[in-house]
């Protein structure tokens, strides 16, 4: 697959699987690449929008999922609901950048539109994680790190702020960033805003 990035700058180099994970690489494989690791439940073509404004290559993971979704597929019955139900959920408008990731994540199948991970690929990783102690895990961490907490709703705020400080406060390699601004998806709200912040942190840690 190779297709100019938003910016044209970069161009994915391809996709392959690796220890059996998808992988998901843009821009010059003599490059340092960059390590881009979506949510549970996501793919790599979830920084397909802000990809183009980092600095190096771009490598993204499709890793599994959670095992429940089996059970909790999204289904839409187009693909215009598709998006407008989706936009909803991440709190975002109908953007381009949330149309391209809608086709890239979802599929038409037996005329529904439906997420193209499969389930039994999506358990392992959420398995993996459920028994780990979260500080223990960042006191472990060897580069420097960025994690972008967001400040929306205002409500769930305060519960979660507990743990970001918590998480940040592990290791000085943690450098936490909080946007109030933004919601769950921020790259899909905001991918000039967020790609600005990920590209400025990336260049002051070369």
């Amino acid at each position: 697959m190779i297709h100019e990035s938003s910016r044209g700058r970069l161009r994915s180099v391809g996709d392959r699987l690796v220890g059996g994970l998808a992988v998901r690489e843009w821009g010059d494989p003599a490059e340092p690449g960059i390590l881009l690791w979506p949510g549970l439940g996501s793919m790599g073509t979830y920084f397909g929008s802000v990809v183009g404004a980092l600095p190096g290559r771009g490598v993204a993971v499709d890793p599994p999922g959670c095992a429940w979704l089996e059970a909790n597929a999204l289904r839409f019955p187009d693909w215009g609901t598709a998006i407008r139900e989706l936009a909803l959920m991440v709190g975002s408008d109908a953007t381009p950048a949330l149309d391209a990731y809608v086709r890239d994540v979802f599929s038409e199948v037996d005329g529904e539109i439906r997420e193209r991970a499969r389930p039994d690929r999506m358990a392992d990783l959420l398995l993996a994680v459920l028994d780990r102690d979260a500080l223990a895990r960042a006191q472990r961490v060897p580069v420097p790190t960025l994690p972008i907490a967001c400040g929306q709703p205002p409500e769930r705020r305060a519960t979660r702020e507990k743990a970001w400080q918590r998480f940040a406060q592990a290791s000085a390699l943690i450098e936490l960033h909080v946007a109030d601004g933004w919601g769950h998806n921020p790259i899909l709200q905001d991918p000039e805003g967020s790609s600005s912040v990920i590209a400025d942190w990336l260049q002051a840690h070369p």
